[in-house]
This record gives C-alpha cells, structure tokens and sequence, in this order.
C-alpha cells in the first residue's frame, strides 16, 4: 500500500515537471557555450572542456529553473533566463538570467537573490563546476583566474573566469572565498548577509579563448604565444577588457545597483552610480584613513589616506554607468 502511493506521488510530481529544451545551445564561431536546462550550467563546451560548470548553489539548494528558459535576442547579444524565481532556504527567492554578447568569447552569469521575508537572512551562495581534467592554472589575480586547459591540444581553448571586483580591503564584509581542487572542481563561494525585503545579484563571467592572455596583463609577466591550430583567426582574450570594465550590457538601471561582488570602486555610497552624492561622501572624510571615516569606500584608490586623489577619481568616473 505504502508503495503503491509512492508511486502515485511520484508519477504526480512528474506530470508537473515542463517538458522544457535539454540545452539551449549559445554559439558563435569556434566557440561553443551550451546551457543545460534547469540548471543553466554549461555542459561540455568547446572541446567538452567543462563538465556542467555554473551551477548555483544557495544554502545547499541547487539552483532549478522551475518552468522553461526563455531566449531573447536583444541589441548586443542573446539573453537566457527562466520568468520563474526558485524559492530557496530562508525564504528567499533565486533567478538567473544568462547572456552571451555577440561576437565575444564568454558567458555572463547574473543570479539575483530576493528576500522578501522581513528578517535578515544569511544566504551561502556558491558557484561551482568542474573541468574536463584538472588543467594547470596559468595566471591568477584579485578575483579572476586563467586556466591553461590548452595545455592538451592546440584544439581545446583556455579558460577564463573572472568572479569579483572592487572593495578590496573589506574582504570581512564581503567574504569572496576561491577554491580549485586536484580533480579539477572550481567553486566560488559568496557570504551575503542580507537585510529583510532587500535583493542582491552576483555577477561571475566564463570565458573561452585560443589565446593566452598579453605580457603587458597585470604583472607584465611575458606569456608564451600559441598558435591555434582551427583555421578561423582567433581574438585576444576578452578577461583583461572585462576586468578593467565589466559587460553591464542588458541589464536595467535597477538590476545593476544590486550588484553585489562586481561594481565601480567610485560608486562610493554603492547606490548604483556615480554622481555628486559620492562627491559629497568622499568630501565629509577628507583628511581620515579608511578605518577612521565614516565610509572606508571613500579611499577610493586605496592608498590609505582620503585626499584630493579620491575626489578626482570619483568626478572622473561622474555618470557611470549610465
């Protein structure tokens, strides 16, 4: 009897599940993205260099899109997301939405998380995947790595992934936690302490490229150049342009001034832009060290002392990003 109605739930359960595409297939070129639905994760690759990599975690609940995704084709490049939130421990409500810009090499994850609840809410976010083989890393910074996984054949592409921008020296109030292990599984966690009926979205960008990256990236470490072996001419590698200027396109004004791991260190007050409140924040700390100020983001240049440098830097960057 006890069987029987299992059975009978089961088969309930699978009635609703949408009968949804396995993957939406993103490519351009040599370079493949495939996005397994409901997950969102890349599955395969170009040259299967990946094994379902992107998927989202939030306090041990895997990220599945409850209904199908939907694919748009907008202005600067093709947009992927489910219409429907996952509700996620807590009470909080998880999305993502996927986009591919036209004629680029990579992938851009927006994952939004909601708590609609009025109390706070720790929410544990990590987004993991794991290569083909544990490939060597070939360079790494603050907050982005490159993966030498073209170390097996001219054919197989490099891997970027470029995971978090700005505040620096407040590693305590943002924990941005980077592991990769032996096996080759990569996972970045993300600790977001979120205040009731408020939302937050993380940004991580996948990257694929024939190319490594340039002498003069960063540390100025030369790099040996290879050449591919496909015969369609290969661009530089987009991770140092994204670093220096993240890819905000396709995204409204208010899905930009939640981000939460990525944004303009002169967007000081974290309001989504940079105007003359920032001015005027930057301004009342004059003269005081991160530690003494009454927002530690007015050392904008984190040189340790607030002065005329800062100020400079935050007028320069007026208007951003809109």
């Amino acid at each position: 009897m006890v069987f029987q109605t299992l059975v009978v739930v089961s088969a309930a359960l699978a009635a609703f599940q949408p009968d949804c595409p396995p993957k939406v297939p993103l490519t351009d070129g040599n370079i493949v993205f495939d996005i397994m639905w409901p997950t969102g994760a890349v599955e395969f690759g170009t040259a299967q260099v990946f094994r379902a990599f992107g998927m989202l975690e939030v306090n041990g609940i895997v990220y599945r899109a409850p209904d199908c995704f939907a694919v748009e084709q907008r202005q600067k490049g093709t947009v992927v997301y489910c219409p429907a939130p996952m509700p996620a421990p807590g009470g909080l409500m998880v999305s993502r939405k996927i986009y591919r810009p036209y004629g680029r090499g990579y992938i851009r994850y927006y994952d939004r998380i909601d708590n609609p609840t009025s109390s706070e809410v720790t929410a544990i976010v990590t987004f993991r995947g794991q290569l083909a083989m544990p490939y060597p890393v070939f360079r790494q910074g603050n907050g982005w790595v490159f993966i030498d996984s073209a170390s097996v054949s001219a054919d197989v592409p490099y891997v970027g992934l470029f995971y978090h921008r700005g505040l620096q020296y407040m590693s305590d109030d943002r924990p941005v936690v980077f592991t990769y292990d032996p096996q080759g599984m990569i996972a970045i966690t993300y600790i977001v302490r979120m205040r009731p009926f408020s939302s937050i979205a993380i940004l991580n960008f996948l990257e694929q490229t024939f190319s490594p990256l340039t002498a003069d990236f960063r540390d100025g470490t030369a790099t040996p150049q290879r050449i591919p072996s496909v015969s369609v001419a290969q661009p530089q590698s987009d991770l140092p342009s994204i670093i220096k200027e993240p890819d905000l396109d396709e995204l409204s004004p208010e899905e930009r001034s939640i981000l939460w791991n990525i944004f303009i260190d002169t967007d000081v007050n974290m309001d989504g832009r940079v105007n003359v409140l920032d001015l005027i924040t930057v301004r009342n700390d004059l003269g005081k060290t991160p530690q003494s100020a009454s927002n530690p983001r007015c050392d904008v240049n984190f040189d340790f002392i607030i002065n005329l440098f800062d100020l400079i830097m935050v007028r320069n960057d007026i208007g951003w990003p809109f």
